[in-house]
């Protein structure tokens, strides 16, 4: 039976540092030690947060803020960040790797990701596969060294890594899966997760000397071979992330297979298997993979992940539908959006939202907004179940979220004021449902609609209002994209000692996504080592989440106080790999920003857990 996913976190290694699970911003913080950062609700709970926690970082990255940038250029701080990475940063993380600051593993283990993330040197490629080469390390760090080598995905072009290097990398994680460094079942299980993060990366061309690996016969291949759950998720879920066109025939016609019977030589395969299926040729197919989904929604007596895997497939493929099509696909879903299985409920009502925001940046679909499906999701924020109206608005703000084509639509400005307007409803009152609150507030944010703004702007030092809804308004205030006074000034007011931690760590977010970095003088001070660890930690992972060039020193003094607890370094540690990421949205994202929570098993809760 898989689990249900993990929330990501807000940066590498983070989660792998021990045993206990702690939720804060955006996902789970794992540690010795309890909760670092403390705790702090993501907006809705169940299948709502994980779409939250797997869609934020790619959402919160889109498009501009509305106002300026007060405290300098954006690419002027790029330029000073990169001198830092390949001057301070990635010497520090080399460093710490090679164990000059301690054997501590949760320190190895975070130095690991964060290397693998910022280097541009093949001798540090060289550096984390060699962390896989004794079996007697310990678990912790026998896992981020398998993870690890899919971190050296780039998505600037100029940034990759040669391919003839990478096929290297992909053989190393196969040896790996195989068996060669006795690895146990979950880092076997990594690796292959690893080849999915590469799957859009360079390889030998077809005319070098050295031919050119073929990931997806090897996937398959592996496939055949096993009947471990695990293991067989692991591989169809890597096929799904391989580029299309190094995808041959023989192996679309193997994955269409087993998406269309469950089967896959030579054997029955688990639902959650054929579920993956299903996504991983939507990923790969397109578009003409929706007959079959919408087939498997029509189909009765399904198992629950199957029809789950259809819905959220079916998500996928809404850009590449035409406006017809999409009615259809929205018609099918809505089947399944108001009643049944909570999960089932959950994931239709997501999937709703994702298909109308390509409705409502598709110039030529007059139909999608005016529909009954999209009636219903507006109607679910009102009437639905708890769960169901907490979900219903994240869905409503990621469809708001969508940029609108340029020429002027009735039919968008109708909706966009009909979900408006059922959002702020949810947000004043909800029915003393504090998480419906919070979870409108976080839509409005996703909206960005700029009449919310008195409403965040006047929660955040109300103490007679609930801490994570004032958290949320933080977020909200972030999201809205508005770098003008006033936001910025409830934001840095926010940050007074007296607030409360959630509602600190939310604020100083937001100022960093508005390109303001009011909070690092603050940030920087936590820091002291008169501090408990709790504090300095989450000073830590608030300073990287900033990206600003100011406080590697700072994280690095933390990171190399012995004195400090292994927590509070290692966080430190994978802070500076967060500061100094060339990447924009981080590359595990592409785990799960199309996963929702479908079928998740033991290695890929651990690889979301590390977002």
């Amino acid at each position: 039976m898989p689990r249900r996913v993990l929330p990501a976190a807000l940066l590498l290694a983070v989660a792998l540092l021990g045993a206990r699970e702690a939720t804060g911003h955006g996902g789970q913080y794992r540690a010795p030690g309890g909760n670092v950062p403390p705790s702090l609700p993501p907006p809705t709970t169940g299948t709502g947060s994980t779409w939250w926690d797997a869609n934020l970082d790619l959402l919160a990255g889109e498009g501009p803020v509305a106002g300026p940038v007060t405290s300098g250029g954006p690419a002027d701080a790029e330029r000073v960040r990169k001198v830092l990475r390949d001057d301070r940063v990635v010497p520090f993380l080399r460093r710490v790797v090679d164990g000059a600051l301690g054997p501590d593993p949760d320190l190895v283990a975070a130095a690991a990701l964060a290397l693998a993330k910022t280097t541009s040197e093949p001798a540090d490629v060289k550096r984390i596969l060699a962390l896989s080469d004794d079996p007697a390390r310990s678990a912790l760090l026998l896992e981020a060294a398998a993870l690890a080598p899919g971190l050296l995905r780039r998505t600037d072009p100029a940034l990759r890594f040669d391919g003839r290097l990478l096929d290297q990398v992909r053989r190393r994680c196969l040896e790996v899966y195989d068996g060669a460094t006795r690895a146990p079942r979950r880092p076997r299980a990594l690796a292959v997760l690893a080849l999915g993060l590469l799957g859009d990366q360079p390889g030998v061309a077809a005319d070098a000397s050295t031919p050119r690996l073929d990931v997806p016969a090897a996937l398959l291949s592996r496939l055949k071979e096993t009947d471990d759950v695990e293991l067989e998720v692991a591989l169809v879920f890597a096929l799904g992330m391989q580029a299309r066109d190094t995808v041959d025939a023989t192996a679309l016609t193997a994955l269409r297979d087993l998406a269309t019977t469950g089967a896959s030589p030579p054997r029955e395969r688990p639902p959650v298997v054929h579920a993956h299926a299903l996504l991983a040729l939507a990923r790969l197919a397109g578009p003409e993979s929706s007959g079959l989904l919408l087939g498997f929604l029509r189909t009765r007596h399904l198992p629950g992940e199957v029809r789950q895997g259809a819905i959220v497939a079916l998500g996928l493929v809404g850009r590449g539908l035409d406006p017809v099509a999409r009615v259809a696909a929205l018609a099918e879903i809505a089947e399944h959006a108001d009643r049944g299985n909570p999960d089932t409920v959950g994931l239709a009502l997501l999937t709703l939202g994702r298909l109308l925001a390509t409705a409502v940046e598709d110039p030529a679909d007059r139909l999608s907004l005016a529909s009954p499906p999209a009636a219903l999701l507006l109607r679910e924020i009102a009437d639905g179940a708890a769960a169901s109206r907490r979900i219903a608005c994240l869905a409503t703000g990621f469809a708001l979220r969508a940029p609108s084509p340029a020429t002027t639509d009735p039919l968008r400005t109708v909706f966009r004021e009909r979900a408006v307007a059922a959002l702020a409803t949810a947000a004043d009152d909800g029915g003393g449902d504090p998480e419906l609150r919070a979870a409108a507030l976080v839509a409005l944010g996703l909206a960005r609609d700029p009449g919310s703004l008195p409403r965040l702007a006047s929660l955040l030092p109300r103490r007679d209002v609930d801490v994570a809804l004032r958290a949320r308004a933080a977020t909200a205030l972030g999201l809205l994209g508005d770098a003008t006074a006033a936001p910025l000034a409830a934001l840095r007011n926010a940050l007074a000692p007296t607030s409360p931690d959630g509602v600190r760590r939310e604020a100083a977010r937001s100022l960093g996504l508005l390109g303001d970095a009011s909070a690092l003088p603050v940030l920087v001070e936590e820091l002291r080592a008169d501090l408990p660890d709790v504090v300095r930690s989450r000073s830590a992972v608030a300073l990287g989440a900033l990206r600003r060039a100011v406080a590697v020193d700072p994280l690095i003094a933390l990171a190399s106080d012995r004195a400090a607890g292994d927590v509070a370094r290692a966080i430190a540690v994978a802070a500076l790999g967060l500061l100094a990421d060339p990447e924009r949205v981080r590359s595990l994202s592409r785990f799960s920003t199309d996963l929702g929570s479908v079928a998740v098993t033991d290695a890929l809760g651990t690889a979301l857990s590390l977002l």
